[in-house]
């Protein structure tokens, strides 16, 4: 509820810009809008990921993006001249997202705490009661250990800051993927098509008219995409997603950059133009709009997932800033062929991910781990396995124990396993 407060900051400094005649307004408001954009993107996608069932983990992941989305959207659909982009308009659609803090601020209260959370803190029966009204049942006794038992390992453990993300092995191969997948979503264009979008469209022959009805029609697909990867997400998986999607919008750069080049030999480029930005929404929505937003949370052990979300948030936006800077000087270099340079970074994200990336889907977070580590979770009497410190062993484990709450030890000093 605090954040909510930078964004009615905000939206008075915009509203009232024109009625003050002061553009510095205009920018202390975008900023204080961009100061809440960032700490929701860090706190959301935590939140979700804490609530959601196991079974539903991605779907509910992917609502943060669902909502990102729908906002574009509905700011492309007010923003028409005709409705409240003119002239005499502009402040009271600006001003007009204060809507969205006085929602949270009504909204957020009646929404329950994170059960996770409270059993960090030691609050057992709040947690039980958050949970019962998560669930809607009562039957949530093996959940609630199961979470207890997460909450257990990190319990009483130094925080994880940026120091334990660069050194921990197993911390730094997570954090790394994390940041990549991070990055490969903003390399790959999405906001050089989104921002451009009207642009492009009139590059590829249509009039402004038509190339803001077209710009709103590719927001409208990206939103039903991001819905329909939600519900495929969990069959799928967060790795085969990611990979048709870097792979899906390699291929529609290349349609791009010909068919915008090839405009003045066919006038039926325009139209693969066109097809060719909607494909590349939809391939965009269907796996790197979502997932890369909620990976963090799947990758990393709950002790070392603030730290790493917030950079991970932070690093979004920095490219996001980047692209949407760059992408006109590259247009003015290179023309239709900018989109050869997305080509390049798409495949290289592709290797990437193909080579580094482990599927998550169905997996926990302690087998994750296990996997950075490359050792099994299974006891054996030949192989070491990954153990939680809050198991009992004949060895003494405790001063062993870093920040992501496991230690390696050899089956043989195993006394007791208490589940």
């Amino acid at each position: 509820m605090f954040d909510a407060t930078f964004v009615i900051l905000g939206s008075f400094c915009m509203g009232f810009a024109r009625f003050f005649g002061r553009y510095e307004l205009l920018i202390i408001g975008r900023a204080l809008v961009g100061v809440h954009a960032g700490i929701a993107g860090g706190i959301a996608p935590l939140y979700f990921a804490e609530l959601s069932p196991h079974q539903w983990r991605g779907a509910i992941g992917s609502v943060y993006q669902l909502t990102v989305v729908i906002s574009i959207l509905l700011s492309q659909v007010f923003g028409l001249p005709r409705v409240l982009g003119g002239d005499d308009c502009w402040p009271l659609l600006l001003g007009g997202i204060i809507l969205s803090p006085t929602l949270m601020f009504i909204l957020l209260p009646w929404c329950p705490e994170s059960p996770k959370f409270l059993l960090s803190k030691g609050s057992e029966q709040d947690a039980r009661n958050a949970l019962i009204r998560l669930r809607g049942t009562k039957n949530i006794e093996i959940e609630l250990k199961q979470i207890s038992s997460e909450a257990e390992v990190t319990r009483g453990l130094p925080p994880v800051g940026l120091s334990n993300l660069l050194r921990e092995p197993v911390l730094k191969k997570a954090f790394t993927i994390s940041v990549m997948v991070v990055i490969g979503q903003q390399l790959s264009g999405i906001n050089a098509v989104m921002f451009y979008s009207t642009s492009i469209f009139g590059a590829a022959g249509f009039n402004q008219d038509a190339a803001t009805a077209a710009t709103v029609g590719m927001s409208v697909v990206n939103v039903l995409c991001t819905a329909y990867s939600m519900v495929i997400i969990e069959k799928a998986g967060r790795r085969t997603l990611l990979l048709t999607g870097f792979m899906g919008m390699m291929i529609c750069t290349v349609i791009l950059a010909l068919s915008l080049g090839l405009l003045e030999l066919h006038s039926m480029m325009s139209w693969t133009a066109v097809g060719g930005v909607m494909a590349f929404v939809i391939m965009f929505a269907i796996g790197p709009g979502s997932i890369p937003w909620f990976l963090v949370t799947e990758l990393l052990p709950p002790a070392a997932q603030p730290i790493a979300s917030s950079l991970c948030v932070a690093t979004n936006w920095l490219c996001n800033a980047g692209i949407g800077m760059a992408f006109p000087i590259l247009m003015g270099f290179l023309s239709h062929n900018s989109f050869l340079v997305f080509t390049v970074l798409l495949t290289v994200f592709y290797i990437y991910i193909y080579r580094k990336l482990p599927e998550t889907k169905g997996r926990t977070i302690e087998e994750i781990t296990a996997y950075f580590s490359g050792v099994e979770l299974v006891t054996t009497k030949r192989k070491d396995f990954a153990l939680p410190v809050s198991i009992r062993c004949t060895t003494n484990v405790e001063d062993k124990c870093d920040c992501r709450g496991f230690v390696v030890i050899d089956a043989c000093d195993v006394h007791h396993v208490e589940l």
